[in-house]
């Protein structure tokens, strides 16, 4: 209810993780449910994160993912709320050997076919840390550019992303690319620290280019008073659930954008609203 009211219009998540599919598959329908409740039909891309330092190369390693992720698929595919399979996460680019990447990029294209055998009323989404996972794309997962959509992770490098893709890389102009998290620039980043108005300064220029985006927040949670607790401006609510004045003008931006804005994602076809959140 707090993320409708705040104006957030859908979440993105990396996956449920549980050590049963059943207890899996019940938090997954919970979050369905509530997001359906709040923030209405097509508000949820659901995620599955994959294991950058797995053997890729195992036959056996990717007949087993495989085999879990259609069940999953298969299990809540005809929810109101599911908008996007988010599958993947920062694989390829926190892999070191090439033939890694070759071989997860060639399981990839595999699973999206799959997937659309299953299900092909909603797109398969692949996510990086960077925009390397192009060009495996153009070469390796021809499915996947033709029907799928590319997010990158970005924070330092928002504006460097930006520029690139106004430029043009590889299959960039074929096919839906969005930002699937943005903000400020993060701990694991180590040149100019992280400032609070880079929520606002990214959005507005992952709007102004993009039109659609998802901003990252680690909420008042584990990150929260973890590690991030002396990085306060990597989050939008004090470790206690009180919100911090930057998620008051990141939503005070994304409302003024509503009225005026409708960009149509690069290589979409239809357009897309701006404010979307990532909890």
């Amino acid at each position: 209810a707090e993320l409708k009211a705040l104006g957030v219009e859908g979440i993105i998540t990396r996956g449920v993780v549980t050590q049963d599919q059943m207890r899996r598959d019940e938090y997954t329908e919970l979050l369905l449910d509530t997001a359906l409740r709040h923030l209405g039909k097509g508000s949820v891309a659901l995620g599955w994160s994959f294991d950058a330092k797995a053997n890729w190369i195992s036959e056996d390693y990717r007949n087993k993912i495989m085999g879990e992720v259609l069940v999953y698929i298969q299990a809540h595919r005809g929810h109101p709320a599911l908008l996007i399979w988010a599958v993947g996460n920062e694989a390829i680019g926190f892999m070191k050997d090439k033939k890694q990447k070759i071989a997860y990029a060639q399981f990839y294209e595999e699973l999206v076919q799959r997937i659309r055998m299953i299900d092909s009323n909603h797109p398969v989404m692949i996510r990086e840390i960077n925009l390397e996972g192009l060009e495996y794309a153009e070469k390796y997962m021809p499915t996947l550019v033709k029907y799928g959509i590319y997010g990158v992770n970005s924070y330092e490098q928002t504006e460097k992303n930006l520029d690139k893709l106004r430029k043009g890389v590889s299959v960039s102009d074929r096919m839906p690319v969005m930002f699937t998290e943005y903000g400020p620039n993060g701990w694991w980043e180590k040149n100019i620290p992280g400032r609070p108005e880079q929520y606002l300064e990214r959005w507005r220029a992952i709007s102004r280019q993009i039109g659609f985006g998802f901003v990252f927040a680690f909420g008042s949670g584990e990150y929260a008073t973890g590690r991030e607790k002396d990085k306060e401006w990597f989050s939008l609510h004090e470790p206690d659930g009180r919100r911090k004045p930057i998620l008051e003008r990141l939503v005070q931006t994304w409302k003024e954008g509503k009225e005026e804005l409708r960009v149509v994602p690069l290589g979409a076809k239809k357009a897309s609203s701006p404010s979307t959140s990532l909890g």
